[in-house]
């Protein structure tokens, strides 16, 4: 007996997430006409049939009424009135993801921030038993050896990336490897001949040196092409002038990195960016319309954490899990005007 296309592989065909293959075929308005026409063309190609046991208890679950006590999750947040524009752009697009998967899955959702107190995690202890909250998504912690001193012996939680170190957990992460991996091939493809990457090390830290381990692995892979060495620097290091030295010194001619105020220096520089040197973030916003880079999926990350705190949950798998385990996000090229199409000279 063949098996029943998922929900996951109609994704995979159409080019969408999951969570859009869900409004999809539930014909929700939220999703543009033409997409949802392309997404019910792919499941009744593949032949897609609805699992009508599934399908009544989802409906059971978004039916119930407020006065009934549903599910209730909570992302914790350890930084206080976190401006979710902007600068904090990565944790903006966690919340947007996980807040419409809970809405979609019918669980209640809240951010908690860490508590201003002498003992902030008995205290955010005391807030989530007050709040009835029954799982935790723990967001990335401003460095490692953050601690929250909670009880995880009576929580279900999942983590955000492997910022959080004092117990072992469940993880959900954008797919760095394969992001930077894919951000090197997109400006090659671009002619774009010498790029090279500036690597934060508290970032590269917080992912397990996966972005230093990608960029390094490529330029091995690709022997003979000169490989530029990446400029590795702390955040007090990480100026206009050492930044400017090290794109002279080895005639880099495309800059990948985490920090949009590059682009200015350069510019500052008189490099025309976009013209005499390429830029590529390595978390650039899917709206973005200045900056080409890493689109990390960020929102599918924080509904993916959202759908593995459920199914924890739902198997009353409570406490430090016995066999963590770990789900990546891959990411999509983002074009934009920093790395167009390099025109010969």
């Amino acid at each position: 007996m063949e098996r029943n296309p998922t929900l996951g592989d109609i994704a995979n065909k159409a080019g969408v997430s999951r969570f859009t293959v869900s409004l999809a075929l539930r014909n929700s308005p939220r999703v543009a006409e033409e997409t949802r026409n392309k997404v019910r063309q792919v499941a009744q190609d593949m032949g897609y049939r609805p699992n009508p046991t599934l399908a009544a208890l989802m409906r059971s679950i978004r039916s119930k009424t407020r006065g009934e006590r549903g599910t209730s999750l909570a992302l914790i947040v350890a930084i206080d009135q976190p401006q979710w524009q902007g600068r904090h752009h990565y944790l903006f697009e966690l919340r947007r993801g996980a807040q419409e998967r809970a809405d979609l899955l019918g669980y209640g959702f809240e951010m908690i921030t860490l508590p201003k107190a002498k003992d902030p995690g008995r205290r955010l202890q005391q807030i989530i038993e007050a709040r009835g909250i029954d799982g935790l998504i723990i967001a990335p912690f401003p460095h490692l050896g953050f601690r929250l001193d909670l009880d995880f012996s009576r929580l279900a939680y999942v983590s955000i990336g492997h910022t959080l170190t004092e117990v072992p957990a469940n993880r959900i992460e954008a797919a760095t490897y394969h992001n930077m991996r894919t951000v090197l091939d997109a400006t090659l493809e671009r002619g774009w001949k010498r790029p090279g990457a500036v690597i934060h090390h508290r970032l590269n830290a917080a992912v397990e040196n996966r972005l230093l381990g990608a960029y390094l692995a490529y330029g091995q892979e690709r022997e003979g092409s000169n490989t530029v060495p990446p400029l590795l620097c702390d955040e007090r290091d990480l100026t206009p002038e050492r930044v400017l030295a090290w794109v002279k010194k080895h005639r880099v001619d495309a800059v990948i990195g985490g920090r949009g105020v590059i682009v200015d220096w350069l510019n500052e520089a008189g490099l025309r960016v976009g013209r005499d040197i390429g830029f590529a973030h390595l978390d650039c916003a899917p709206y973005s319309t200045t900056l080409a880079g890493m689109d990390q999926r960020l929102a599918e990350v924080g509904g993916t954490a959202v759908e593995m705190l459920g199914e924890q949950i739902q198997a009353n798998m409570r406490g430090i899990p016995r066999i963590p385990k770990m789900v990546e996000i891959y990411g999509v090229w983002h074009d934009g005007p920093t790395m167009p199409m390099k025109v010969a000279r």
